[in-house]
């Protein structure tokens, strides 16, 4: 199937549109990294400040020693060495006390660090990431449920299912007979049950269909449907294939929403069926998907789901 120039022009402005939006989320996101870059050079040129500030305070002695021993040889000559001496004495001994104080420094873990968030922050994906569309509160204090159920015209219970599922597909019950259930918990480190619940009364119009043998003795009917519908949403249905005959391309094994008059084939509307050859036919039109041919023993298994 050939799409028209419209839809692919559209497809393609669709699909430019949403590279310009990511750019833009893009540098919107890169701001912050900007505004810390800028951060860190004022930083810098605050911590420069001080180590000038600080080297202005801790050398003016030192300048003091370097004028006296410069001025030095002219005071000798002209006399009065001793008391010179004295006082180059005192400048020595009062600028070896001089304690320089450390410069700021920055530790060097931080910027391993910091390089690594700059080098993990942000990604560029062509998928969406997966959203949280719903949270549902359960009580976390429970972990077991039991669960029975009998006939009304009985006071015999019988377990149908432990564990910690709070929904359940209950098999194997008659049609159109009404059954009690009761359900009781279990807490987290508890080993008694919690009392039974009030029975509650429910009942299946579904026709069993387990263990029913198919075959058609007529030359005239080409479709063999069940008697009721006996299949809904959640329960699995597998049919085997004991023998087979002649093939034709109409045979088919399927499940269809409502019986279907007049056709002499599944493979028409309203009908998920495989055909012998393998090929998979939903409302009429066949699949691109191919499964193993039918033969004799095989098996088709049907599982629905909403």
């Amino acid at each position: 199937m050939e799409l028209e120039p419209e839809l692919l022009l559209l497809e393609a402005q669709e699909s430019m549109e949403v590279a310009q939006s990511y750019r833009w989320e893009l540098g919107q996101r890169l701001q912050g990294l900007q505004e810390a870059w800028r951060q860190i050079k004022e930083t810098k040129v605050t911590l420069l400040q001080e180590v000038d500030t600080i080297e202005q305070k801790t050398i003016k002695p030192l300048d003091d020693c370097q004028k006296l021993i410069e001025h030095g040889r002219e005071i000798a000559i002209l006399g009065g060495i001793g008391e010179q001496n004295e006082k180059l004495w005192n400048s020595t001994k009062k600028a070896s006390h001089i304690q320089l104080d450390s410069l700021p420094e920055l530790d060097d873990a931080i910027l391993n660090i910091v390089k690594d968030h700059i080098f993990k922050h942000g990604t560029v994906t062509s998928r969406p990431p997966v959203q949280i569309e719903k949270l549902i509160e359960k009580p976390g204090g429970i972990i077991d449920y039991s669960l029975q159920f009998c006939k009304c015209t009985s006071n015999h219970f019988e377990d149908i299912y432990v564990g910690s599922e709070t929904e359940l597909i209950v098999l194997h019950i008659d049609p159109n007979v009404d059954y009690q259930f009761r359900v009781c918990a279990r807490g987290d480190g508890q080993q008694e049950w919690s009392p039974w619940s009030v029975p509650q009364m429910g009942h299946s119009t579904l026709v069993p269909h387990e263990n029913i043998a198919f075959w058609n003795d007529s030359e005239s009917l080409g479709v063999l449907y069940s008697s009721a519908p006996t299949y809904f949403c959640g329960q699995t249905l597998t049919f085997r294939v004991e023998t087979v005959g002649q093939p034709d391309r109409r045979d088919s094994i399927g499940v269809c929403a409502e019986k279907q008059n007049g056709s002499d084939s599944l493979q028409c509307d309203q009908v998920v069926g495989i055909s012998t050859n393998g090929a998979v036919f939903v409302n009429g039109k066949e699949m691109t998907n191919q499964l193993p041919a039918v033969t004799s023993g095989s098996t088709v298994t049907f599982d629905i789901e909403v």
